[in-house]
């Protein structure tokens, strides 16, 4: 044997977990990437949960009069802070105050639900 036949045998065994370690390294900071992204994600919608429920708060201090000119009632309000931490209690309080809005202008106009009507 020579000393090149054995050099070649010997790199030949370690060729192989050389090529694996930067595979299995990519694939454990793309999965460690992900679970960053993730949680960011988390923790914005978080943030924007309660900065939304700081708006929804200051709701809570108008009186009735004032929530009725922007379409909501106390018990829309409630409902909305007691939404779960990561819920948007905006959501809730601008699709109320829409049907709301709706609903008036619907019958405004002269529309009216079958239901209700008398045949």
């Amino acid at each position: 044997m020579t000393a090149h036949s054995l050099g070649s045998s010997s790199s030949r065994r370690f060729a192989a977990p050389r090529l694996i370690l930067p595979i299995a390294l990519g694939a454990v900071a793309q999965a460690s990437l992900v679970l960053i992204a993730v949680l960011v994600r988390f923790a914005k919608r978080v943030v924007r949960g309660v900065q939304n429920r700081r708006a929804a708060a200051v709701l809570a201090h108008l009186d009735a009069r004032m929530l009725a000119d922007i379409g909501l009632t106390r018990s829309d309000v409630r409902d909305a802070t007691t939404a779960p931490m990561w819920d948007d209690p905006t959501t809730l309080l601008r699709t109320r105050a829409l049907e709301r809005r709706l609903r008036r202008h619907r019958l405004d106009l002269g529309f009216h639900d079958r239901a209700n009507r008398k045949s």
